[in-house]
């Protein structure tokens, strides 16, 4: 039956025994990166007064807790952060062989026809095995809240005028929930099991990121880190920084596009689509025999392809059939900047071209609407350090911006284009799609490469839009650059007689900039909808969890010496995942040596002659509805007719704990049965 919002779970099977997210309420999923710095930091002073910061709260807690420094005499802190980041086979503090290793790789390029592949060595490469991560991860309490059985999720949508149900769609959004995944799951159960092996078996989704970052502010000191994230896992804590959802398992050691969105193309993205086959390997393996050819390029271009041996093909391919499957949209990079970047700029071009007055009221626009103060750039017709965040800003508010700044007949045109490429954008952005909205995002998709190939055919034309002064200035000194160090001999003036203006070294021109629809990025946008009915939707997988994470990486380097950085980082990698650990089993205060040896021994050794047990906590327990699940076998337990999981000694208990508490017993029988369906059962006892 659907629930308040008309949703409903769909198992393939029973379900499963306890629901990662019965627990998990509003304030488990709000992320602290979300709040100001500004307003974290004074909601911090509040709590922790009258310490003044964070460093005297964290000494204090340590000197007036349980601290002893007669307990700190002799140690050898050494070889704890050695033990604490070790992972040599004969140590045995951590129970698992998870751990960073190093290792060369060594990959041939080939040359040319004339000449063999060489060997190229990559050396220093940190990485810890798949296989020991993913069961590393899956022990510790970092998987309480995976979903191992998947299901799909349905929506009822709410009856019409005229009283009709329409028909129930399925709603994407995480990736336990989507057909693939479910897919997946029944091919695995039915596949023939480990020998001698019964445990259950589950699907792990593994989601690798990797890109670059700089790890100082000065300075050249890069690292190109790979992380992995787990699809089992729910999105909205996935997305966290602080749920440390992002595992390090790697550190390397530094055509036609304008027909994009037409009836064709959207036939071709169905029918063309790329394919890891024996054709496409016996191209590449082929062209790599002819590096530097002009054969190489007759034998590629047409489909795209490198003459690069791709190792997902080369080690997947018995396992999966298309390798091309497994890459996502990047939606931070191809939309935020983008697609939406270069439009903007090329109209902050067209106001250029207009008049000097039309980017002066832009600016202004952007800073003063209605007498309300926008936070944005003073300038931002300059757009100087802005970021993916920035440019959204702008997309959402740029109509009312640039309306009636450029003649009626153009000032329509963009309208219309502003406002299909905000719209499309906002649909791509949703964190829940269903049928409907999946229709949707192809209608606007089409509506937006029709305005903007109309504006390509009409606007774009009209207008002689040049570079920017920032973009003459940085022109002229890299061929000042070049100049210096003898690379390009340019001397008294550079000419161009081609359709760009002459550059003068006296006085430089700004050279023609045109509107280009032939990017990859443009053409990417129409494979977002079956994308999200494959792998969730677009926050599942975005670009931006890495990014945060990359805030780790650097703290990690300013830890460390500056020398032979990475095996540093490593280690720190190590001893801050084994204390968090330990953070963890020791959070509960109840939890001393004396109360973990009695916790282990509760319930033990009962006389089988007691009346009854009542544990000591509450913190070994069992949920009704399971419980009588489990024990259908057992004489005691009986199916009665009020209540599908009940039994009569549970009854007499239901009567008196639901009177006890209310002194009146409710006449629906469903509120009651709610009621029962929350209890827990205690270890040998009812509470």
């Amino acid at each position: 039956m659907p629930n308040h919002f008309s949703l409903m779970w769909e198992y393939d099977g029973a379900p499963p025994i306890v629901d990662p997210e019965d627990e998990v309420g509003v304030h488990d999923l709000l992320d602290d990166s979300a709040i100001t710095q500004r307003s974290s930091t004074e909601r911090r002073g509040l709590l922790i007064a009258p310490y003044p910061n964070i460093s005297a709260y964290l000494i204090g807690q340590w000197f007036w807790g349980e601290f002893n420094s007669q307990d700190l005499r002799g140690l050898n802190w050494k070889k704890i952060d050695h033990d604490l980041a070790s992972t040599e086979p004969d140590n045995n503090l951590w129970g698992s062989t998870d751990g960073w290793k190093f290792s060369n790789v060594t990959i041939k390029v080939p040359l040319g026809k004339s000449s063999p592949p060489q060997d190229f060595t990559i050396t220093g490469l940190a990485y810890r095995p798949l296989e020991e991560v993913i069961a590393s991860v899956c022990a510790s309490e970092l998987s309480a809240g995976y979903h191992y059985a998947p299901y799909q999720k349905l929506w009822q949508p709410p009856a019409g005028p005229d009283g009709r149900v329409p028909p129930i769609e399925k709603v994407y959004g995480e990736l336990y929930t989507l057909q693939a995944f479910l897919d997946t799951h029944l091919e695995l159960q039915q596949s023939h099991p480990e020998p001698d092996c019964s445990l259950p078996r589950a699907v792990i989704a593994c989601m690798p990121w990797s890109d670059s970052t700089h790890l100082a502010e000065y300075g050249n000191a890069s690292l190109w880190p790979i992380y992995m994230l787990f699809g089992n896992q729910s999105k909205y804590e996935r997305g966290r920084p602080s749920s440390h959802a992002c595992h390090h398992v790697a550190y390397i050691p530094k055509e036609a596009i304008s027909m994009v969105g037409s009836v064709h193309d959207m036939a071709a993205r169905e029918q063309r689509i790329c394919v890891d086959d024996r054709e496409r390997r016996y191209k590449v393996n082929r062209a790599r025999r002819s590096i530097g050819s002009k054969a190489v390029e007759d034998l590629l271009k047409a489909e795209s392809l490198v003459p690069t041996i791709n190792v997902f093909s080369e080690r997947l391919s018995p396992l999966l059939p298309n390798f091309h499957s497994l890459f996502v949209p990047d939606l931070l990079h191809e939309w935020e900047l983008g697609v939406w970047k270069n439009l903007m700029t090329y109209l902050i071009r067209i106001l250029h071209a207009e008049s000097a007055s039309g980017v002066r009221e832009f600016d202004c626009r952007y800073q003063y609407s209605g007498g309300i103060l926008r936070r944005m750039s003073s300038n931002i017709s300059e757009m100087k350090q802005m970021a993916a965040r920035d440019y959204e800003d702008a997309l959402q508010t740029f109509i009312p911006v640039i309306d009636r700044l450029l003649p009626t007949r153009h000032n329509t045109i963009i309208l219309d284009l502003l406002f299909n490429t905000a719209s499309l954008h906002a649909l791509h952005k949703l964190r829940l799609h269903v049928d409907s909205t999946i229709g949707a995002t192809d209608v606007f998709f089409r509506s937006f490469t029709s305005s903007l190939c109309h504006f390509k055919q009409v606007t774009c034309v009209a207008y002689h839009t040049t570079e920017f002064p920032k973009e003459v200035q940085a022109r002229v000194r890299r061929q000042a650059r070049s100049v210096a160090e003898g690379v390009s001999g340019v001397s008294g003036s550079i000419s161009n007689t081609g359709p760009q203006a002459t550059v003068s070294a006296d006085k430089p021109v700004a050279r023609r900039k045109d509107f280009s629809m032939n990017t990859y990025k443009i053409h990417s946008l129409g494979d977002y909808s079956t994308c999200i009915q494959s792998v969730g939707t677009m926050d599942s997988d975005t670009t931006q969890i890495g990014k945060l994470e990359h805030q780790f990486s650097k703290k990690r380097f300013s830890c460390t010496s500056k020398k032979a950085v990475t095996k540093q980082m490593t280690d720190i990698e190590r001893q801050e995942i084994r204390l968090a650990h330990m953070s963890h089993q020791l959070s509960d205060p109840d939890i001393t040596l004396v109360s973990l040896q009695e916790e282990l021994s509760e319930g033990e050794n009962i006389a089988l002659a007691a009346h009854h047990y009542i544990g000591g906590s509450q913190k070994t327990y069992e949920y009704l509805p399971h419980f009588i699940r489990t024990h259908l076998g057992d004489p005691t337990i009986k199916a009665c007719d009020g209540y599908p999981f009940s039994c009569p000694a549970i009854d007499d208990m239901l009567v008196r704990i639901l009177y006890n508490s209310s002194n009146s017993l409710c006449c629906d029988a469903s509120s009651n049965k709610k009621k029962v369906m929350n209890l827990r059962l205690g270890l040998w006892g009812l509470h």
